[in-house]
């Protein structure tokens, strides 16, 4: 399905037909809607390759009549967990529109068609003024970058504190989730900041004073959301290990106390076992065989279990 939006200052018009200066955004397109649009732009199926592709590497490329850029937008995938992923943007932009297409689910394009709602309180660039709409896209995608890497923080300082109380094989789990959904940030934060340094080198994206500042600020945010990768990925891996290594200490104390109780045990039955044998016995006339039997099994248990006690084995 598309939906065709052009925004002048503070006025936004939903159209039913493109025209110049629109926006297009097109989400799980299908062949009908491509069909549609073809008389007024055609969408190629390089095209639709790249943004169904959920690996595709952010790129800028120069096709027929329009340009063609692929980003990598955070989302997530469950908030339940939460779990979280990357997903590609496509961005097509020429002299007439500008056109934003994906597939599944995108939070950036979400969270933009929300501030729609309500353009007095929200300062949305002209349609018009397609650069510098590509450029505030671009700095919302690395704005939501570092928000979901402090819910990332949120998430691990949680599952450190459950650890605390109660370690168990999930919150492994739940830090692994973590590490995949960092790698994924780190390699597309990369990628996109490859692409970023590209199109602010353009004239097109630096035509004023304010599209130089907004291709400041979009480099240094990104940035920003690198570091923040680094830093989390070196913390994450350091509590993973840690987590591991307890889990280890605490196998291995049980380990030992399960031996321990076994060796203790071992000395009753070893008795029992002699005396269970078909064979001439001292004690085994005696009135109170079975007590003194039962004696010896409780005294050589207790010399063991003081013997480990003493050894801190116990």
């Amino acid at each position: 399905m598309y939906k065709i939006y052009k925004i002048d200052g503070q006025k936004k018009h939903e159209l039913k037909k493109p025209e110049k200066n629109c926006w297009i955004d097109i989400s799980n397109p299908t062949s009908e809607d491509i069909s549609k649009l073809k008389s007024f732009i055609e969408i190629t199926d390089e095209v639709l390759i790249s943004v169904d592709d959920a690996e595709e590497v952010p790129k800028l490329e120069k096709l027929d009549d329009y340009n063609f850029l692929v980003l990598q937008t955070p989302v997530v995938v469950d908030p339940a967990k939460p779990s979280y992923r990357t997903m590609p943007l496509g961005i097509l932009y020429n002299s007439d529109c500008l056109v934003t297409i994906y597939f599944g689910k995108n939070d950036v394009l979400d969270y933009l068609k929300l501030k729609l709602e309500n353009l007095s309180r929200n300062r949305i660039v002209s349609t018009a003024r397609r650069p510098q709409f590509i450029l505030k896209l671009m700095l919302l995608t690395s704005k939501f970058y570092l928000t979901y890497l402090k819910q990332l923080t949120y998430g691990i300082n949680r599952a450190q504190e459950k650890f605390q109380h109660d370690p168990n094989g999930r919150d492994i789990h739940s830090m692994m989730e973590f590490g995949k959904a960092l790698s994924y940030f780190s390699g597309y934060l990369q990628a996109n900041q490859m692409v970023y340094l590209k199109i602010t080198k353009k004239p097109l994206f630096r035509a004023n004073e304010e599209d130089i500042d907004l291709c400041e600020d979009l480099l240094d945010e990104n940035q920003q959301a690198l570091e923040a990768v680094k830093i989390h990925n070196k913390i994450l891996h350091s509590t993973i290990s840690t987590f591991a290594n307890l889990i280890s200490n605490k196998l291995n104390e049980n380990v030992k106390y399960l031996t321990t109780i076994s060796i203790i045990l071992m000395m009753p039955t070893l008795v029992a076992s002699v005396y269970g044998m078909n064979l001439v016995l001292p004690f085994q006339g005696h009135e109170q065989a079975f007590g003194i039997v039962m004696l010896m099994s409780v005294l050589l248990t207790l010399v063991l279990v003081i013997f480990f006690f003493r050894k801190k084995l116990f």
